[in-house]
Formats: C-alpha cells, sequence, structure tokens
C-alpha cells in the first residue's frame, strides 16, 4: 500500500472535491472522484481509491486517495486535482490543503488559497513512475474544468519525461 495521499478541508458554502486521471502501463486511463461515483479500487485497476465523499465538511480528516503501492509497476502516471463542485469558486475562502504521503519521503504540502477568477479546477500534483520510482511534480494551475485541464497539461507536459495522451474519452 502506498499510504494515505490526500486530504483536504472544506470552508462554509464551498464543496472542495478531490480527484485523479490516472494513467495506466497498459494504455487504460480512468478518473477517480465522488462526481459520478467513480471511486475505484484498491484491488483491480485503476489501483487508486477515493475513500469516500465528505459532502458536508464535517470529516476531520477531509477526503483521502489511496495509491496501492503493490500494484505501482501497473501505473504510468496519476494526476491529482481538486475542484469547487459546490459554492462560488472562490480558493481564497476553501481553506484547502492538500498532502501528498509518499513513502520514505517527507509530506508534500500544497494550500489551495491561490486561485484567481472564477476557476473552479485546480491541478494539484502528477505522479510519474520512473522505473519504479514515484516521482512527484508541482503543478498548482487552474481551470475552468476537467477538460481544460486534461488539454493543458498533455500540452504542457510534453517535454516531461513520461507523455499522457488525452482523458476526454473519459470525461
Amino acid at each position: 500500500m502506498l499510504g494515505d495521499l490526500f486530504k483536504q478541508h472544506k470552508a462554509g458554502g464551498i464543496d472542495l472535491d478531490v480527484g485523479a486521471m490516472i494513467h495506466l502501463k497498459n494504455g487504460e486511463k480512468t478518473l477517480i472522484q465522488a462526481l459520478g461515483n467513480r471511486f475505484g479500487s484498491l484491488t483491480s485497476a485503476p489501483y487508486v481509491c477515493l475513500r469516500a465523499d465528505d459532502r458536508t465538511g464535517q470529516v476531520s480528516g477531509g477526503e483521502w486517495l489511496d495509491i496501492n503501492g503493490q500494484q505501482w509497476s501497473q501505473i504510468e502516471e496519476v494526476f491529482i486535482f481538486a475542484f469547487i463542485y459546490e459554492g462560488a469558486p472562490n480558493w481564497a475562502q476553501t481553506d484547502g490543503v492538500v498532502t501528498i504521503h509518499v513513502p520514505d519521503q517527507p509530506p508534500i504540502e500544497t494550500r489551495l488559497t491561490e486561485g484567481t477568477g472564477n476557476l473552479p479546477m485546480c491541478a494539484i500534483a502528477r505522479l510519474v513512475n520512473q522505473q519504479g520510482s514515484i516521482n512527484v511534480e508541482r503543478i498548482n494551475q487552474y481551470f475552468k474544468g476537467h477538460q481544460e485541464m486534461d488539454k493543458a497539461l498533455t500540452g504542457a507536459l510534453a517535454g516531461n519525461v513520461v507523455v499522457s495522451n488525452s482523458f476526454d474519452n473519459i470525461l
């Protein structure tokens, strides 16, 4: 088990959700998020699971994504994102915090308070499988939605080690 990956907080009137776009080594792509009840699985592809949807903001630990570390060899990359599902897209009021826990590395924390304008989607980080190791790339860019985020990142990341194809067919 890779372990607990992710947590966030909810501010009054704003429902902040977390999710992931997963690209497996076999070419399969999938989306994990509460919207559409796409919670994933740890025991079968995509080996990533959203534990629950905290619609109330009352869960002290927030929302968590887990990755099955025993199946990391099956995963090419994981894009981690958050989006404002309900309420005005105002990141400064979310008090959202994303903490990525990778084995044998200190936690990586990102505060989701820097979004400008009315962009409800934030691409937070990309976990890349580099010969079995986990490489974490911070992104912290804000977008109008899933498709805009996907198009921007697949083009912007073309010079990096791993280039994902578009996730448009699963959105």
